[in-house]
């Protein structure tokens, strides 16, 4: 606790400071005042981000960015097993490489737009292939088409595409756990 005598405030438990100016108490004040102001609205202000971020309708890959959402389908055109390939020689199961096309009857508005000719990958949500359990959990064959939905950046340095499949839990891992 300060002692005040006169216009000197000595303060204990620092020995050595003492604020001999009533201008220096006042402006001391303040700046307590003012940390104790951030921190507050600082922290509310991060927990409401945290419960955007935590939202199941936001997704972001690395930061705060805006996606236009495209509907459309996705077909599977082509299914094949990975047989020997070192990125994934530590999975439980037998990767396979899932190739899709999207289709969507709107044009899509942006610098992404050839991705209409491209074939594209189905990765789990950690970017492993999927497994031979996971492919027939989720009736994934050659010529299946699956509602699905495009997600292109238009703001931020996220990821500048991604995919939703709603009939699909891509971050499903059973087949990581043991039996």
């Amino acid at each position: 606790m300060p002692t005040v005598t006169g216009v000197t405030v000595r303060i204990r438990r620092f020995p050595g400071i003492e604020l001999r100016s009533a201008r220096l108490r006042d402006a001391l004040k303040l700046l307590v005042v003012g940390i104790v102001a951030l921190f507050v609205w600082g922290g509310a202000d991060s927990s409401a981000t945290r419960a955007k971020e935590e939202s199941p309708a936001v997704k972001t890959g690395g930061g705060p960015c805006e996606y236009r959402k495209y509907e459309g389908t996705c077909r599977v055109t082509s299914i094949r097993r990975i047989e020997s390939d070192q990125h994934y020689r530590e999975l439980p199961y037998h990767g396979y490489v899932v190739r899709f096309s999207f289709q969507t009857e709107r044009q899509i508005e942006s610098r992404y737009g050839s991705l209409l000719e491209k074939e594209h990958t189905l990765k789990l949500t950690n970017s492993w292939p999927p497994g031979p359990r996971f492919l027939q959990k989720y009736a994934i064959k050659e010529g299946a088409v699956f509602d699905c939905y495009l997600n292109v950046i238009v703001h931020g340095t996220c990821t500048p595409i991604y995919f939703d499949f709603p009939a699909i839990n891509l971050s499903d891992y059973f087949e990581t756990q043991a039996n």
